[in-house]
């Protein structure tokens, strides 16, 4: 059957980093995309230790949002993030990047 669910890795690295750090929040900074990427790309979930925590709609207009805002979060317990990149249908995924330490 057809599967509505792959992962492109055709693209550059998102560069995850961790900006404003305080005890319970940090803001989550991504690299732009390039190419028709930018368009494809509807919104990203995003999972800190595996945990879904939010979403943020990429494009606002044709500015891209590479900034998302974590709040309630103890930034010393964050193990992993990861960002799930998905079209206006949420089915695709069109990649996944994660950042561990």
């Amino acid at each position: 059957g057809y599967c509505t669910e792959f992962i492109l890795q055709l693209h550059k690295s998102l560069d995850i980093t961790l900006t404003d750090q305080t005890s319970n929040s940090a803001t989550l900074n991504i690299t732009p995309l390039e190419g028709a990427f930018r368009f494809e790309v509807y919104k990203f979930k995003v999972y800190i230790n595996g945990t879904y925590v939010g979403e943020f709609k990429y494009l606002n207009g044709v500015t891209d949002v590479t900034t998302y805002a974590l709040s309630n979060i103890n930034v010393n317990d964050i193990k992993s993030i990861k960002l799930v990149a998905s079209d206006r249908n949420d089915k695709e995924i069109y990649f996944i990047e994660e950042l561990t330490k």
